[in-house]
This record gives C-alpha cells, sequence and structure tokens, in this order.
C-alpha cells in the first residue's frame, strides 16, 4: 500500500510541477455533458484515493489551451478510531473481529468489504450462526477518523 501512496504522490507532484511552469485557467466546474469525460476522471481521482484512506481528497481541473490539468489534494489520510459490533448474543465478538480491522488501522472501505464478505461467506452459508452481516461508517473530517459499525443478525 505504501508503494501506492508513494506513485500517487509522486504523480501528484509531477501534475504540481507542470502547472508552475503553465498558464492555467480554471474549466467549468459543474457536471454538464460537455465536460462529462473530464468530472467523470475527476470523480475516478477521487474514489482511488478515497479508496486509500484520503477520504477528503479534491480534485481541481484547470485549462492550459487544450490541456487539461487535475490538481489533486488529497488532504489527510482517515485511520480508523473504533470499529463497534452490534447484534451479537451468543456468538464470541472476539472471534469476529480476529482478522477484522483495528483502531488505528488506514480506512480503507475495500479492505472492510472484503472483510465483510469473507465473515459473511464463512458465517452465513447453510445452517452457520448469522443471517446476515453489513457495515457502515462515520466519517469524522475534523480529526481524520472514521468509527466502522459492524451489525450482525445472528439467526435464531
Amino acid at each position: 500500500m505504501s508503494r501506492r501512496i508513494g506513485i500517487y504522490l509522486s504523480l501528484s507532484f509531477l501534475c504540481a510541477a507542470m502547472l508552475l511552469a503553465q498558464n492555467w485557467q480554471p474549466t467549468d466546474t459543474h457536471w454538464t455533458d460537455k465536460n462529462n469525460t473530464e468530472q467523470y476522471a475527476a470523480y475516478l481521482l477521487r474514489t482511488t484515493y478515497y479508496q486509500q484512506g484520503y477520504c477528503g481528497a479534491k480534485v481541481e481541473i484547470k485549462q492550459d489551451g487544450s490541456k487539461r490539468l487535475f490538481i489533486v489534494e488529497p488532504g489527510e489520510v482517515f485511520h480508523l478510531n473504533d470499529v463497534a459490533v452490534s447484534g451479537l448474543r451468543s456468538f464470541p465478538e472476539k472471534k469476529l473481529m480476529q482478522d477484522g480491522p483495528k483502531p488505528g488501522d488506514v480506512f480503507s472501505p475495500m479492505r472492510i468489504n472484503d472483510w465483510v464478505e469473507r465473515v459473511s461467506d464463512e458465517y452465513t452459508k447453510n445452517t452457520g450462526p448469522f443471517e446476515s452481516v453489513n457495515w457502515g461508517a462515520k466519517l469524522d473530517y475534523i480529526h481524520s477518523q472514521v468509527n466502522v459499525q459492524v451489525i450482525v443478525k445472528e439467526r435464531n
């Protein structure tokens, strides 16, 4: 993961260096049919940064003649503050969370989705102890933290 972040940061610095050498102006900031491709590319950049824990990433599109420049401000890396489990009655929480996300980890929705899918596959199939496993997150932009809630529904 640190390698990915290094690549993204290197690309960001390269774009910043290119900006300093060019005369640029902002492009239309609203999503329209005319700039659909640009806005979609900016959306994909924000989503990519979000998946790496940069939940406050901002992407600005600038124009230099016929070229478009994408300036990314990644912001702070978000870390897990708390991972709470609700809905357990008899199943041990420690067993459920042994391979799960831990406070202090870099927040990655993709990693949490993968973990929830593994837990769901293991414990909901056939006559497993769970009917369902879901999760939600609350982002604290002031402290760059995320509180994750894992919701389990046990079988009767």
